[in-house]
């Protein structure tokens, strides 16, 4: 076969498969088809299952997390009940002349604002003494003599506990007039005691009172009122000392309970020798009354 006839058949062949090919690519109308975009779908809502999945919300706090911390109370350092006892000083009564913090003179009145411990010495006339602290006071008589002629010559208007010490051989000498309250007043607890010698004289109230508790341990005390010798609102406790009474009203008087445990006490009273609102305790074995 010669070569141009082979030429002819594969040009031949090549147009017959163009043709093909074209034909395969529309359709019998001419028209193009359509094409169809696939739809879109909603992804499915989580289930139950998925949301259990999820990553939990910790409850509790992690294990190296700091701990809250605790707010306390601020503390408040208690001062000594013997502090007071660091505070002494000095009252001359006759040249009205005093020492040691809290203490001043106004006229013929000393006035105590802090709890200490005080020598009194000397004479005072239409004077007074008057304690007024939160504290503890402790008045040393050393022949010591207050006169007042229209109030109390010892009155405590307020204090912890106030003492009063004879010192040791001297005679000490509390006196007043125009009061129905005492010689010797005490709002709050008042204790009595030394070896010394205390003559109380009221011209017209008690002799001692104390509106909170009264203790006497021991002494000399000669005591002479127009009202009771000692009266009381709480509990009157005698544990010793020699004690002479000479009242118009009772001799010893308290509104709770008298305990006397111990002394010689002799009572010239207008009225009861000794009586209390509540218990009246005495122990016959240590203490001696005699009655007049």
């Amino acid at each position: 076969m010669s070569k141009n006839k082979i030429s002819k058949i594969l040009t031949t062949v090549t147009i017959y498969s163009l043709l093909v090919m074209t034909g395969c690519g529309q359709s019998s109308t001419g028209t193009p088809e359509p094409t169809t975009l696939p739809q879109e779908t909603e992804a499915p809502a989580p289930t139950s299952a998925a949301v259990s999945e999820s990553t939990p919300v910790p409850t509790t706090a992690p294990e190296n997390a700091p701990a809250p911390t605790e707010t306390s109370d601020p503390v408040t350092t208690p001062i000594s009940e013997e502090e007071w006892k660091s505070n002494l000083g000095t009252i001359d009564l006759s040249n009205l002349r005093v020492s040691g913090t809290g203490i001043t003179v106004d006229g013929t009145i000393i006035r105590i604002t802090a709890g200490g411990d005080f020598f009194v010495t000397g004479t005072l006339e239409n004077g007074k003494i008057v304690i007024s602290t939160t504290e503890r006071v402790k008045l040393r008589l050393s022949n010591a003599s207050i006169s007042c002629n229209n109030d109390s010559a010892i009155f405590v208007e307020q204090s912890d506990k106030t003492f009063l010490t004879m010192e040791k051989g001297t005679t000490n000498t509390i006196s007043s007039k125009g009061t129905e309250e005492a010689a010797i007043y005490a709002k709050d607890d008042l204790e009595i005691k030394g070896s010394g010698t205390l003559t109380v004289t009221s011209q017209s109230g008690h002799g001692i009172k104390a509106s909170d508790d009264l203790n006497i341990e021991n002494g000399t005390l000669i005591i002479t009122a127009a009202r009771d010798g000692i009266h009381t609102n709480e509990t009157c406790d005698i544990s010793g000392g020699t004690l002479t009474i000479t009242a118009a009203k009772d001799g010893i008087e308290s509104e709770e309970n008298l305990i006397i445990r111990g002394g010689s006490i002799t009572i010239t009273a207008g009225g009861q020798e000794y009586t209390a609102t509540g218990e009246v305790t005495v122990d016959e074995n240590q203490a001696t009354i005699v009655v007049k």
